[in-house]
Order: structure tokens, then sequence, then C-alpha cells
């Protein structure tokens, strides 16, 4: 799987690009969602991995730009971050985020079948 790590804690990236590529996996990254937005449209990924709050451009505000954008409407999203407050899970979901998981709740065995999960639903669709 290409996973695109839309993350701007250098520690926090290299842990879970460590994480997911010990599982086989590809992983590209961003550090803001400005950069993000080119690497969805450059490196095509199978699935992102984004983060909320971001020096630049945050994740809700990538969210927002992939409604108005059909060009990054073809990959599948799921929040990865530290907000836990339920209104930022509805909201993230409203605006057409997968799923959603807390940095430091999540299990990164968890984190993989969720993304094949997304991945499995989203071609279906």
């Amino acid at each position: 799987m290409k996973i695109l790590l839309i993350e701007d804690s250098d520690l926090q990236a290299t842990v879970f690009t460590f994480e997911l590529k010990n599982q086989g996996h590809e992983v590209l990254r961003a550090r803001d969602g400005a950069e993000g937005i080119e690497k969805i449209k450059s490196e095509k990924p199978d699935i992102v991995l984004l983060d909320i709050i971001m020096e630049g451009m945050d994740g809700f505000s990538l969210l927002a730009e992939r409604e108005k954008n059909e060009e990054l409407q073809g990959v599948p999203i799921i929040m990865l971050t530290d907000l836990r407050d339920p209104s930022d899970i509805e909201n993230a979901k409203a605006m057409g985020a997968s799923d959603y998981f807390v940095k430091n709740k999540m299990q990164i065995d968890e984190l993989i079948k969720k993304m094949e999960q997304v991945l499995s639903e989203w071609k279906k669709a």
C-alpha cells in the first residue's frame, strides 16, 4: 500500500514511517496540507494519513480544499491526530474523512487493519 503521511512532527513521522515500512508499506511524507495536496496529485497514494494541527495549511483546510478539487477526491483520508474532542471527530467525518484515530491511543496493527478496510470499501464505492 502506498501511504501519504501528512504530519509536521518529525518524531511522530519517523515513528509512523518506521512502523508502516516494517509492515511492508511504501510511505511518503508531507509536512503540511499544501505539500500534501501536491503529493496527492503527483504521487497518487492509495490512502492518506492526515494530521489536523500543523503549521501552514492544517488538516481541516486540506479537507475543505478536497471538497472543491476533483483531483483530490480519488483517495481516502484517515485523520491521525492528537485532537480527541467529539466535535473534531464529527467535523472531520462530515468533511469527508473516512476514519479518525487519536495518535496516542492507537496501535499500528489497528491502524493498518482500518486502512485495509477503508481501501476495500473505497474501491467498492
